[in-house]
Parts: structure tokens; C-alpha cells; sequence
């Protein structure tokens, strides 16, 4: 019982001496990518390794070890301008291999995630395809209109022509034929006199 107790309280102590960061949440604050952050820790044992980490609190994931072998209590960071903008953590670990973490924070500056960068695309094109097809519809109305305003001015054009011409054409004959049909009577009547006047 006594050797259990003792364990724990082993157990309880190391992870009290644990290496921590001594950065307070106001220091990771308006981080930007391409600019340095200083890091800081304290009560390590052996050297120390900075790992950058990103993800929910409770399932976190490495992105990139910052550096390793440190045997000071201080980091200067220079972060990558090509980091993307995302939320990060900074796991801190000594010889002990007990880890620590910094607060989540959040990077900016960078170039945007590939999922933001992706969204941003698609809205692209969509509105692309939808002033191309808008423009296609204006033109093609455009068309239609001048189309038919031509074939309606022809066509009317065309029909008064030929209406004018028929008639002026049909207006001569009747004049022609009008001296004519009063000419065969007359010849008529003078033959049959002289038919009577050859039986006298």
C-alpha cells in the first residue's frame, strides 16, 4: 500500500514539474504569418522539442516540428509566410516525455486553406456561367427582334408593289376591248342591210 502511495505521488509531481509554457493567452494574439513569435517555457528537463500542431482541442495532429534540441527556456519563431490560415497549438516536450500545450490560436496572413480557396472558385465560375448565359439571352433576343422588323418591312414593301402593278395592268384591257365590242354590232347591222337591199 505504502509503494502505491508513493508511486502516485511520483507520478503526481513529475507532471507538476512538467515543462509548461510561461506564454500567456494574450501572447498569441494577432499572430501573423511571415512575422517571428517569441515562445517561452520553463521547468524542462533535457532538451526541449517545439511542435506545431493543428485540429480540435482533443484530436490534434502535427503540422511541423518548429525546432528541437533547445536548451534555453526561450524560441524565437520565425513563422513561414506560407503557413495557411488556420487554428494552430504549440506542443512543447522535454526528456521527461510528458507533453504540454499552448492555448489554440489563430494564424492569419497566410494563403487561404484549400477548402476556402476552393469555395472561392466555384462562386467564380458559377457567376461567370450565369453573366455568359445572360449575355447569351440579350444577344439572341437582339437577333430576333431585327430579324423579324426586316422580314415584316420586306414583305410589305414587296406585296404594295405588286398590288399597284396588278391593277394599273388590269385597268387597259377593259378600255380596248369597250371600242371593239361597239364596232361588231355596227358591222353586224351593215351586213344585214346589205343582204336585204341584194334580195330586193
Amino acid at each position: 500500500m505504502q509503494f502505491s502511495f508513493a508511486l502516485v505521488a511520483a507520478a503526481a509531481c513529475a507532471v507538476a514539474n512538467a515543462v509548461s509554457f510561461t506564454n500567456g493567452p494574450a501572447s498569441f494574439v494577432g499572430i501573423t504569418a511571415g512575422k517571428a513569435l517569441n515562445i517561452s517555457w520553463a521547468d524542462a528537463s533535457g532538451p526541449v522539442t517545439l511542435t506545431l500542431k493543428t485540429g480540435e482541442a482533443n484530436a490534434l495532429t502535427t503540422v511541423s516540428t518548429i525546432a528541437s534540441g533547445l536548451t534555453g527556456t526561450s524560441y524565437a519563431w520565425a513563422i513561414p509566410a506560407t503557413l495557411p490560415e488556420s487554428t494552430y497549438a504549440l506542443e512543447i516536450g522535454d526528456s521527461t516525455g510528458v507533453p504540454n500545450y499552448s492555448v489554440r490560436f489563430q494564424i492569419t496572413g497566410g494563403p487561404a486553406s484549400s477548402s476556402s480557396a476552393s469555395g472561392s472558385t466555384t462562386s467564380t465560375a458559377s457567376s461567370a456561367s450565369t453573366t455568359g448565359a445572360s449575355n447569351s439571352t440579350i444577344t439572341s433576343s437582339s437577333r430576333s427582334s431585327t430579324g423579324t422588323a426586316s422580314t415584316t418591312s420586306s414583305g410589305s414593301a414587296s406585296r404594295t408593289a405588286t398590288t399597284s402593278s396588278g391593277t394599273s395592268t388590269a385597268s387597259a384591257p377593259p378600255n380596248a376591248n369597250s371600242g371593239a365590242s361597239f364596232a361588231s354590232p355596227l358591222a353586224f347591222v351593215l351586213l344585214a342591210f346589205a343582204a336585204l337591199m341584194t334580195l330586193n
